[in-house]
């Protein structure tokens, strides 16, 4: 499935998803990627990341270069990175630290530096204690900041990227935003990155989230909202509107297939788990007129009385169930690149 570029390794993957340290809804995001069919058809796993990294090594980034990571989160992109050989200055962005203070307690703040920009009063630097005997972590730098107002001085950064986060950002504040991007990044050889999801992504579980919303309602006896898509605040679609304005070079690298949840008795996690996981996480978004959210316990029942059947088949192998996923790469720079002249996907018909 796509093109295997100088430099991707089966076992490079392996590792950097397979960290024990690694949180256990990174894992589960990376194992809805096998969930296609064109895994099932015997193709390798799709990961906009390593897809990312493959595009850009083809392009001829060299290992030198300084890598931003804005929206970091745990920070396995920049890790693998690392683990690839890249020698150069690999930095993260989060504005939730938590993650790392608690979740994650080998990561501590070291120091606070002076903002960079007017009305930025600070930025904490956080390094890794303990498990250093790990390949990679240890050479991330990570700043506790947001993607308007970014942690280096202009033209600094010679790739930024934003993988599955963009769509996080107040549709008011996109425009300052890209526009901080443009800033640090390096001028006219700079490279922006963007991984996002398409407006119809996974429209069977959108639609099953109104369902649920409806029994709620029942229930109740007074209007719930379902939850707002999560990519609907930027999607492939505005990226394709948008990003040009920006940027007079961008490749648009789209992938659609079939995810196709099914029996798998010999995984981590089960494919009813990862179908499961994506209701859950967003029970607490289901609303009345007054803002107030349902309580675990009715969420559950009206999970049960939209989907129960439906995840119990996949669990028990009775079943199976499809839905779509739809996500795009774009790799957008002020001047040529030497990119791929197909896009790293195949699309399944």
């Amino acid at each position: 499935m796509g093109e295997q570029f100088p430099g991707y390794r089966q076992d490079v993957f392996q590792e950097h998803y397979e960290r024990p340290e690694a949180p256990i809804d990174v894992l589960k995001r990376q194992l809805v990627y096998w969930c296609t069919e064109g895994r099932i058809a015997g193709e390798p796993a799709i990961d906009l990341e390593i897809e990312a990294h493959k595009a850009l090594t083809h392009a001829g980034v060299p290992a030198t270069a300084t890598i931003m990571d804005v929206g970091c989160s745990f920070p396995n992109f920049l890790n693998y990175w690392k683990l690839m050989g890249h020698t150069g200055r690999l930095i993260g962005v989060e504005p939730n630290t938590k993650q790392f203070e608690g979740q994650l307690s080998y990561w501590r703040p070291v120091a606070t530096l002076p903002g960079q920009r007017g009305g930025n009063a600070g930025k904490s630097i956080y390094e890794l204690v303990g498990n250093t005997a790990k390949p990679g972590f240890e050479g991330v730098e990570m700043f506790a900041s947001t993607v308007d107002s970014l942690p280096l001085h202009d033209g600094e950064v010679d790739v930024l990227t934003s993988m599955f986060m963009f769509y996080h950002v107040p549709r008011d504040v996109q425009p300052f935003a890209l526009q901080e991007i443009k800033r640090q990044l390096k001028p006219e050889t700079g490279i922006f990155v963007l991984a996002t999801r398409g407006f119809d992504n996974k429209s069977g579980i959108r639609a099953n989230e109104a369902r649920i919303a409806q029994a709620l309602s029942r229930m109740r006896g007074e209007w719930i909202s379902p939850p707002p898509p999560v990519n609907s605040g930027f999607t492939s679609e505005d990226a394709r509107k948008i990003l040009p304005a920006y940027f007079p070079e961008v490749r648009e690298y789209n992938h659609r297939d079939r995810l196709l949840f099914r029996y798998a008795p010999d995984a981590q996690i089960e494919d009813a788990d990862i179908l499961q996981g994506a209701y859950y996480t967003l029970r607490a978004m289901y609303k009345n007129s007054g803002g107030e959210s349902v309580s675990d316990e009715e969420f559950e029942f009206a999970f049960r009385e939209v989907l129960g059947t439906d995840i119990d088949g996949v669990r028990t192998g009775k079943n199976v169930i499809r839905d779509t996923l739809d996500e795009s790469l774009f790799i957008a720079s002020d001047r040529p690149l030497n990119l791929p002249s197909r896009p790293a996907f195949e699309a399944i018909s």
